[in-house]
């Protein structure tokens, strides 16, 4: 809620929803109507507007953050150890070989410290504000470029759309490390036995797939 709150702040009325008000453990927040972008990308999948506007509003959002970039390493780091943890038990059963995230921080300083949203797909975009930020905070552009790549590009394409607009591409390689990691996260919160029981084309089958894919590469 805090996070959100602060976003909503910062973006109100131009990226975001503009903020209402604060009550207890709720946040009231501006209405924002219409069609999603993924709404209309599914009715229209040559409409390459909607992978344009997303790229410019993620490049808004990307505002710079002065601060020491150990800080950012240190809790990237932090995070992989974390979830790696928190997945040891998905990742010891499908995996012969433990994925491990290798970064290349100097790619990552090229982007520096930013503001990010951690979640925008083009579900998460209507009429060019952007909405869900409860994620969001001060992290590394790569964070949204991941999520970029794993929920808008892997689904309907439009990167180069995207990233001519939002104005510099990054690192592939880079990116897709991130990936990685985004895909050990959501998976440090199921077990062995929950994908098991899900459907071949389930949300976890799907980041399980996604992983070994990307670990495929490096054999």
């Amino acid at each position: 809620m805090k996070r959100e709150a602060l976003a909503l702040t910062h973006f109100g009325g131009t990226l975001a929803p503009q903020l209402l008000d604060l009550a207890d453990v709720t946040v009231f927040q501006q209405f924002v109507g219409g069609k999603t972008y993924e709404e209309l990308i599914q009715e229209n999948p040559t409409n390459k507007d909607c992978f344009s506007d997303a790229g410019q509003i993620l490049a808004d959002i990307h505002t710079p953050v002065h601060r020491p970039f150990v800080y950012l390493q240190e809790e990237i780091e932090s995070k992989i150890a974390k979830y790696s943890k928190k997945a040891r038990p998905v990742l010891d059963t499908y995996f012969k070989k433990t994925p491990i995230v290798q970064i290349d921080w100097e790619e990552v300083k090229k982007f520096g410290s930013t503001r990010v949203h951690r979640d925008l797909w083009l579900g998460n975009i209507i009429k060019g504000i952007a909405i869900d930020w409860e994620f969001s905070g001060i992290g590394s552009p790569y964070e949204d470029f991941a999520i970029a790549e794993l929920w808008i590009f892997m689904k309907y394409g439009g990167k180069e759309a995207f990233y001519e607009s939002y104005g510099r591409k990054p690192d592939e390689k880079t990116v897709l490390e991130f990936l990685k990691l985004k895909c050990i996260q959501f998976l440090s919160t199921t077990t062995p036995d929950n994908i098991e029981s899900e459907e071949p084309t389930g949300f976890y089958h799907n980041k399980l797939s996604i992983l070994q894919e990307l670990c495929s590469h490096e054999n």
